[in-house]
């Protein structure tokens, strides 16, 4: 470590010429763990016995994120470097493995005022529809209702556009990456209204089409309109509308739609739900309000679309927590598979002492698998600093043929 801060300070001195690049500051940054103990029973094979769990996260960094960058006016040439905030290693206790993150070219542009003419890699891709949900359920599809459309693998070249606070134009020709000399190339043009506008506040318009100049082209068309209007102080609506379309030599690839809307009341965190079968990796995003989004392949004649309902409760009522999830596709032929997740805890203080009950249910109907789980459960904190015992009872699948009962833990877990 004394090495490490070293050549932190080396590196300090030397870039203290440039106030704008990173600054060496070895610190560490986070430093957290906690360990439980666990005694339980199976109330189906009357079998006892304890676990214990343990984790640890220890994380520095040697420099202060910065950036690097020509400035000017007129006709100019831009070029940014940047290294985000917490750039240094990570180190993980449980296996030692340290990774760092790279500073990276973030802009290369020549400037004509408004207008430019970008230089860095980039791709003829449109479509990507964002949308903001009450809980962003698994981690696969990066938040999108949409994915982009159009002609892969065309990385290497360059954009020109317009860019100011109202509009942006961006048009890529790019070749192949593949191999520098292929006389492959496409075409890629997105037009942007942005929700910064001075016209209508709020309002976002994107459109967007990509050709692929080969004997059997591909094309890729796309276009989205959302609009975050308030209601009142933090109260807010969204509704948003997609639509991706692609062909490859004349025949239909990507033909989807999407909409969705959501009723909000706060900001998005990096975060679970909080309560029963929404407190782990089911949900990886949450933002108080209530969401609908809907996901439609028209190409796809076995149903008439996805819909996922979601509800997050977030500060609005002091102490308690809730939180539902809603998965169901419209089918064309048979039953509707409906997925339901939903829990709810609250605090109920005492002086020093909190203790939450709590509780949750896992339902898919017979289309969807047949499953109902419940849990319940109580958490007392503050009897001892940093240290929460609990009870929960576990269901097996109340819908099983076999009439299993489940579980009942007891524990004690002791975390900073």
């Amino acid at each position: 470590m004394k090495k490490i801060v070293a050549m932190g300070a080396a590196v300090a001195l030397a870039a203290s010429m440039f106030a704008a690049e990173p600054a060496a500051n070895a610190a560490v940054t986070e430093f957290t763990g906690n360990a439980s103990v666990e005694w339980g029973v199976n109330l189906d094979t009357n079998k006892t016995g304890f676990i214990n769990k343990t984790d640890q996260n220890l994380k520095f960094k040697l420099f202060d994120g910065g950036s690097k960058s020509t400035e000017g006016s007129g006709i100019w040439a831009e070029l940014k470097i940047k290294s985000d905030q917490d750039w240094g290693p990570a180190w993980k206790a449980e296996n030692g493995v340290c990774t760092a993150q790279k500073a990276v070219v973030d802009t290369a542009k020549i400037h004509f005022d408004n207008f430019y003419v970008g230089i860095l890699k980039g791709d003829t891709q449109t479509g990507a529809l964002k949308f903001t949900r009450a809980i962003k359920s698994g981690d696969s599809d990066n938040g999108k209702l949409l994915s982009d459309v159009g002609p892969a693998d065309y990385t290497q070249g360059i954009v020109a556009g317009y860019d100011d606070s109202n509009f942006g134009v961006a048009v890529d020709f790019r070749s192949s990456k593949a191999d520098q000399y292929t006389n492959d190339y496409a075409l890629a043009a997105e037009a942007t209204l942005k929700d910064s506008n001075e016209y209508l506040s709020g309002l976002e318009v994107k459109g967007g089409y990509s050709y692929e100049f080969a004997d059997k082209p591909v094309m890729g068309y796309s276009g989205s309109v959302a609009y975050k209007a308030t209601v009142s102080g933090d109260y807010y609506v969204k509704p948003a509308f997609g639509y991706t379309g692609a062909s490859f030599d004349g025949t239909t690839t990507v033909n989807k739609i999407a909409g969705a809307v959501i009723f909000g009341w706060g900001d998005t965190a990096d975060a679970n739900a909080g309560v029963y079968f929404l407190d782990n990796d089911t949900a990886k995003k949450v933002t108080p309000g209530v969401s609908v989004s809907y996901v439609n392949d028209i190409k796809d004649n076995t149903n008439n679309g996805e819909i996922e309902a979601a509800f997050y409760l977030g500060n609005l009522v002091e102490n308690l927590k809730a939180a539902a999830l809603l998965d169901t596709t419209l089918v064309k032929e048979g039953d509707t598979p409906i997925t339901v997740l939903a829990g709810c805890a609250y605090d109920v203080k005492a002086d020093d002492i909190t203790i939450t009950p709590k509780a949750g249910i896992s339902f898919k109907n017979k289309a969807a698998g047949n499953v109902v789980l419940v849990k319940a459960g109580v958490d007392v904190a503050g009897l001892i600093n940093n240290t929460t015992f609990y009870a929960v009872y576990a269901s097996n699948n109340l819908k099983a043929d076999s009439n299993k009962k489940g579980t009942v833990n007891v524990g004690c877990k002791i975390a900073f």
